[in-house]
Parts: C-alpha cells; sequence; structure tokens
C-alpha cells in the first residue's frame, strides 16, 4: 500500500507555493491546462492553484511514508484507548449502581442458590465449593468502601485512557511515553501470577500458603489446571527424547 496516495486519496494533495523564486521553479511545471504544483505528500503534480502559499519557513509539515504509516496506527490505538476508557467508565458507573443495590443482589441471591440445587445435582456440580459461587458470593459481601475505590481507580484508569488516546492522536512524544508507562504498571502482577502457577505445576508449595490437600475449592482449579500443563510439557520433553534415542535401534536424530 501507498501511504503517500491513501493519504491524498482521504485528505486532497499538499500543494504549497513559496516565496523564494528558486524553489517555486522546483515546485511547478507548465502544462497545457497551466501550471502544475507538486504535491509535498506523494510527489504528483497538481493542475491548478496551490493549496498554499508563503515563505519555505511557514510551508506545512506533511507527513510521507513511513513516518504517516506511523501516524495512521498511533491513531489506531488511540481510538482503541478511548474505547477502552467508555468501557471502563461504563464498568465503574456499574460498581456505582450495585453499592446502592447490593443488599437486594445478596436476598436474590441467597434466594436463588437453594433454587438450583437439584438442577446443580442433576448436574453432579457441587455448588458450596464451587469457585464461582464463591467469588460471587464474595463480591456481594464486598463492603461499601472497597466498592466505592474500586470505581474510583475504574474512573481514574478510563481517564488515563482518555490521556493516552489524545496524546496518541495528536502524536505527541508525551502520549507514547503515557502508553508505556499504563502498560507496564500490569506487568509485575502477570510475572508474580506466572511465578505462581511455575510454583504449582512442579507441586511446591508457596510460603505462607497451606498445603495442597488443603487449598481452598476456588483454588483447586487452578492446581489441578498447572499441575496439567506440566504433565503436558513433561510428556513433550520425553516424546522429543525418545526420539532423539531411537526407536527400534535407529537413530531418529543425529
Amino acid at each position: 500500500m501507498d501511504w503517500n496516495l491513501r493519504g491524498c486519496s482521504r485528505h486532497g494533495h499538499a500543494t504549497y507555493a513559496p516565496d523564494e523564486v528558486e524553489l517555486a521553479e522546483l515546485l511547478r511545471a507548465p502544462t497545457p491546462a497551466g501550471p502544475a504544483w507538486r504535491c509535498l505528500r506523494c510527489g504528483a503534480f497538481v493542475p491548478g492553484e496551490p493549496a498554499g502559499s508563503g515563505p519555505a519557513a511557514q510551508a506545512p509539515v506533511v507527513l510521507r511514508g513511513r513516518a504517516l504509516r506511523g501516524a495512521t496506527i498511533l491513531r489506531v490505538f488511540a481510538v482503541e484507548r478511548w474505547l477502552r476508557a467508555l468501557i471502563l467508565a461504563l464498568l465503574g458507573a456499574a460498581v456505582l449502581r450495585f453499592e446502592n443495590a447490593q443488599t437486594s443482589l445478596q436476598q436474590l441471591f441467597a434466594q436463588i442458590l437453594p433454587a438450583a440445587k437439584p438442577l446443580a445435582n442433576l448436574l453432579n456440580i457441587d455448588l458450596q465449593h464451587s469457585p464461582t459461587v464463591t467469588r460471587i458470593q464474595s463480591l456481594l459481601g464486598a463492603s461499601h468502601s472497597t466498592l466505592t475505590w474500586i470505581a474510583v481507580a475504574l474512573f481514574g484508569y478510563a481517564a488515563v485512557q482518555v490521556a493516552e488516546g489524545v496524546g496518541l492522536w495528536s502524536l505527541q512524544r508525551w502520549g507514547e511515553y503515557l502508553a508505556v508507562v499504563a502498560t507496564s504498571v500490569f506487568l509485575p502482577g502477570r510475572g508474580l501470577r506466572a511465578h505462581r502457577e511455575d510454583h504449582l505445576a512442579a507441586g511446591d508449595r508457596l510460603p505462607g500458603e497451606p498445603a495442597a490437600g488443603r487449598l481452598p475449592g476456588r483454588d483447586q482449579a487452578v492446581v489441578r489446571g498447572a499441575r496439567r500443563r506440566g504433565r503436558v510439557r513433561a510428556g513433550t520433553r520425553e516424546h522429543v527424547a525418545a526420539r532423539g534415542r531411537g526407536i527400534g535401534g535407529i537413530r531418529l536424530i543425529g
């Protein structure tokens, strides 16, 4: 894709007539239809009057080539940041609304849970030790101050996303720096989660955690999933080693 032609097709040609005679002669060409001026973006000569004129120092700065491609990508990221900010703001409003209706929702969930037990028994689902039910109960039992701080954090992060979008759309360097900092804030949490899963896959117990047999119900699925992935990785290594040793006395991998 020629980004210069794409930009001219969307925004029109960027022609300019400098006051300096030497520079004007380089950007102008005679044609049967009259003088044509060279586009500062795509380089094509466009018949007709130039879009602007004045000293060469005041000529518009037109993005071309890779710079134009980079600007387009940054503006796509800016739109994505604004959509993310809208979702975060809606989540913050939902948390505030949930805070006002928390008591009624607790009562409603307490009524629904016993009614769902026959269906859960039919499907062989243990609602008392279900991690989903446990998380819903902990969420419904959260204090009002906790919910308020969650809403404040959501609105604050939404404001950061809006600022990122403004900086990226206007092609400002501080917008790129803000995007890098806001993204790197969550990297330590992801690293700790990966570290915990590696320990669980190896059968180790992290400091301060109970033994595997006494883990809460909501952590049993995490343990089983981590150990299953560990067994898959171990089985893959054994398969590769077996191929390296050879099958039936024939060495498959040199």
